[in-house]
């Protein structure tokens, strides 16, 4: 902590944000990717020191996500369907990203576990699958 106070605190401090993107229990990983993505999207913009990380959170998200949405701000059954509808789609089409990545990582051996049953299987079958790996509605959170 010493170490961020001394380099980076003078310049960022820690900013809880009350965003909802998210809509399942199994695809908080892809999420946590997408969110990663925009940060460092926000450090790397004008925006940054100038507005908070949150509001540019939900304008980035709904232009690299096509209309990705917080869903906290959704106000009306209908329109918080659509929101949904968009958010779930959205996140498939990044986790069959995030699985082409993985796959192209497995087979050129740049994994830091790159041994292994489930690689090995990964790497033969070299598919990707959009739907999360022995996971049902039934295990959702909410």
């Amino acid at each position: 902590m010493q170490a961020f106070d001394r380099h980076i605190g003078s310049r960022m401090r820690f900013e809880s944000i009350q965003v909802k993107f998210q809509t399942d229990g199994w695809n908080c990983g892809v999420w946590t990717l997408v969110v990663d993505e925009a940060f460092a999207a926000y450090c790397d913009s004008a925006y940054y020191g100038k507005g908070t990380f949150g509001s540019f959170l939900t304008t980035w998200a709904a232009r690299r996500g096509r209309g990705v949405v917080d869903l906290n701000a959704v106000r009306g059954s209908g329109s918080r369907r659509d929101a949904v509808t968009g958010n779930e789609k959205f996140i498939r089409e990044e986790r069959k990203r995030v699985r082409e990545r993985l796959l192209f990582a497995a087979m050129e051996k740049r994994l830091p576990l790159n041994d292994g049953p489930r690689v090995d299987i990964f790497v033969e079958e070299g598919t990707v699958s959009t739907d999360p790996m022995g996971v049902d509605e039934s295990d959702d959170d909410e």
